[in-house]
């Protein structure tokens, strides 16, 4: 009777075995030399978060001048960068160890009132020229499609890129007259016309257009929404009244906020 009790529980396991593919065999005798493993947190990879890089380059420019407002260096984030640099509050050091710090700027300058200010920041590839004297506009800033109009008024060092909009493609000139379009062809990119100077047969709707459009108020309230009206760079002013870069030799540090060394270069 025994036997065949015994014989009846050998059928049955290997019924059991066949129709479940081995699990049974998975559970008796499980991997890794029949000891059971747990997987814990520790086991599972970790994916790294790449860091931010924040490589940038100095170029000497036109940094041999004794007199601070044609006195510049340029700086280049490189295009590698994979967030924007906040370059407010970072160090400039010559060979002397004097320090000048990065300030604030304008995104969107205007001459003759108060700016409002904020954290410089260079995305990749965009550059800084940062000036030794004093800004002509009273304040660091960022160029734009408008600023040429500044040239008018005032001498930047470099001189600033005059990409203003084509007088005779702005919005609504198809509603001037033949005479309007006509002068507005002659009337050179960020210059604003003066009336002394206009021909007789410009009526009042063109003047009128010429005052709303040709300026830099005009421009950028016409102009400030559209794809490409920054442009890639900041003109950054350190307000110093003589030049600081050696003419014979120096040695040009840049530093964070953090005061780690970020680039140097030696001219």
């Amino acid at each position: 009777m025994a036997n065949v009790i015994g014989i009846i529980l050998v059928v049955i396991l290997v019924v059991i075995l066949w129709f479940s593919g081995g699990g049974l065999v998975q559970l008796i005798a499980p991997p890794n030399g029949g000891q059971q493993t747990t997987q814990t947190e520790n086991d599972i990879p970790l994916v790294e978060t790449p860091s931010e890089t924040k490589n940038i380059r100095i170029y000497s420019a036109s940094s041999r001048s004794d007199e601070p407002e044609n006195e510049y260096i340029e700086i280049q984030a490189d295009y590698s960068n994979t967030v924007p640099i906040n370059i407010s509050g970072w160090k400039l050091q010559n060979r002397d160890g004097d320090i000048f710090i990065l300030p604030t700027g304008a995104g969107l300058p205007y001459s003759g009132r108060v700016n409002i200010e904020e954290a410089i920041k260079l995305n990749p590839g965009e550059r800084a020229i940062i000036i030794t004297g004093r800004s002509p506009i009273e304040v660091s800033f960022r160029p734009n499609a408008c600023t040429g109009y500044f040239n008018r008024l005032y001498e930047f060092n470099p001189r600033l890129p005059e990409n203003c909009p084509e007088p005779n493609e702005e919005k609504g000139v198809d509603d001037q007259n033949d005479a309007c379009f006509s002068y507005l062809k002659t009337v050179s990119r960020c210059k604003t016309p003066v009336a002394s100077d206009m021909p007789s047969d410009v009526d009042f709707a063109c003047r009128e257009f010429i005052d709303q459009r040709l300026s830099y108020a005009g421009c950028v309230e016409n102009h400030k929404k559209d794809a490409n009206f920054f442009s890639g760079e900041w003109r950054i002013y350190l307000k110093q009244d003589k030049a600081i870069w050696s003419n014979v030799r120096e040695n040009i540090k840049l530093f964070d906020q953090n005061s780690d060394l970020v680039a140097e270069t030696s001219i």
